[in-house]
């Protein structure tokens, strides 16, 4: 008796930490007002964070960025991604609009597209970038209008 009480226990403690690692997608909009500083701020925060990037399409202002979680590594001047199977990677989105708002977006591997989840750790990743953007970008803008008021 107390063997299957033990075993229930156990059961039941499990699949609720399995549930725990599937969460609601964060918002994915920041706003910087300036598509400019907005861009910018994007492509110099992945680039300093040391992703790589996928595709880069500067007409429409998407970027897609290999997930850090995903085992890909900086190997000197290149890439090393070919350890990682593509079809169990993730992957990020930034996508930079006219009206200077980002949205970052998480898809791939750890994204569940029914019901709109991604997986704990992809989700945290998505968060630390859209702060970073954001307060990247609002340095770059102080230091505009401060460069501004000078002259």
């Amino acid at each position: 008796m107390m063997k299957t009480s033990a075993l229930f226990v156990l059961v039941v403690l499990s699949l609720t930490l399995a549930a725990c690692r599937w969460q609601p997608a964060p918002s994915p909009t920041v706003y910087l007002g300036d598509p400019t500083t907005a861009e910018e701020a994007a492509f110099a925060t992945l680039h300093s964070r040391g992703y790589y990037v996928l595709s880069h399409n500067e007409d429409s202002g998407r970027i897609t960025v290999v997930s850090k979680g995903e085992g890909a590594t900086r190997v000197s001047d290149s890439w090393n991604v070919d350890e990682v199977d593509p079809e169990r990677y993730s992957r990020i989105t930034v996508q930079v609009f006219d009206d200077g708002s980002v949205d970052v977006t998480g898809s791939g591997h750890h994204y569940r597209s029914h019901g709109k989840k991604m997986h704990v750790q992809l989700s945290r990743e998505i968060e630390q970038l859209q702060r970073a953007i954001l307060e990247r970008g609002l340095a770059m803008r102080a230091r505009r209008q401060r460069s501004a008021s000078i002259r």
